[in-house]
């Protein structure tokens, strides 16, 4: 048996350490157990030449069995390396995600065109969601998509339906995010997604494809609507001084999710609960106004008022 056949969250292997996370559903984390402490030793060394040999110090690491999982090499103020491994979790098709079904409609609209931002703080499935409703709409509507990703957290290159996703790798010796998706512009595919909006350059380049009528699919790290929007603009300002009105006309929406425990029944270990909210900001003249003029607290009582208003699954 291998620790890989357990659930778990993290698994952190350092110089003189091994240590799990949630383990089989506990909230804690815990060393490895003996037993598998051959096994996630040998797997260290796997994951050092790895980056002996490519130099990069996020991957992606794919296990016999065919899974992935996510790699972050962490240096030690002292010295030392840790690699910090993440498990994606499985994937879930996008009308199992416990999303309102409104959010599932105005996401799955055929005609759905702009930026669509999927937001949150690290390890909130952000990155699961987007690939969830990237392969649905090409299962739904037989979309070309082309996914970049910085490392690859899943398989999806191939055929779903009569779509197809072409997921490329991202290399940040090889101009990041941004030139992938210049690259992505050029083969005309019919959607764009992008792993992470995580620079300048990326953030522009990815608005801009927005705003000319692309459909893009990005994540990025944000407490809120509000903080995800402002964050884009931020991000997208050290390239333009038009920003704010380019990231307010390339959105249609953003949709903000976070994980939150929930006690189990009888005493049982917590599951997570998804929680999520969601704005419609395309044909909205008075958000993207507030957007243009970098208004950012005003956001809120938006998502709000769609929400008390009706308007949360309003179709883009």
């Amino acid at each position: 048996m291998s620790i890989f056949d357990h659930s778990f969250r993290d698994l952190m292997l350092g110089g003189d350490f091994s240590e799990v996370s949630r383990l089989d559903g506990t909230d804690f984390r815990q060393t490895v157990p003996p037993e598998y402490r051959d096994e996630v030793a040998s797997i260290r060394g796997d994951l050092a030449k790895v980056l002996e040999r490519d130099g990069e110090h996020e991957f992606t690491y794919r296990l016999p069995n065919g899974k992935f999982m996510r790699v972050t090499v962490v240096s030690h103020v002292h010295g030392g390396l840790t690699f910090w491994l993440r498990d994606p979790g499985p994937r879930r098709t996008f009308r199992d995600l416990l999303l309102p079904d409104p959010t599932k409609t105005a996401i799955m609209n055929r005609d759905l065109v702009g930026g669509v931002l999927i937001a949150g703080k690290m390890g909130q499935g952000k990155s699961a969601t987007m690939r969830s409703a990237l392969v649905a709409r090409c299962e739904e509507f037989g979309r070309l998509v082309y996914l970049a990703e910085d490392p690859q957290e899943a398989d999806l290159d191939g055929q779903y339906g009569s779509g197809r996703i072409i997921q490329v790798p991202v290399a940040t010796n090889g101009g990041g995010y941004a030139s992938a998706l210049k690259r992505g512009l050029r083969t005309g595919a019919d959607e764009l997604a992008v792993g992470e909006i995580r620079d300048g350059a990326c953030a522009y380049e990815a608005m801009q494809s927005a705003m000319n009528g692309n459909t893009l699919f990005a994540t990025i790290h944000g407490e809120s609507i509000s903080k995800a929007i402002e964050r884009t603009v931020i991000l997208a300002a050290t390239h333009t001084e038009n920003a704010a009105a380019i990231v307010a006309h390339a959105l249609s929406a953003v949709l903000w999710q976070e994980l939150r425990p929930a006690p189990g029944p009888h005493g049982e270990p917590a599951q997570l609960r998804l929680v999520s909210r969601f704005l419609i900001i395309q044909d909205n003249p008075n958000i993207q106004a507030n957007i243009k003029a970098s208004r950012f607290e005003a956001i809120a009582q938006f998502v709000d008022d769609q929400r008390t208003q009706g308007l949360y699954g309003q179709a883009i």
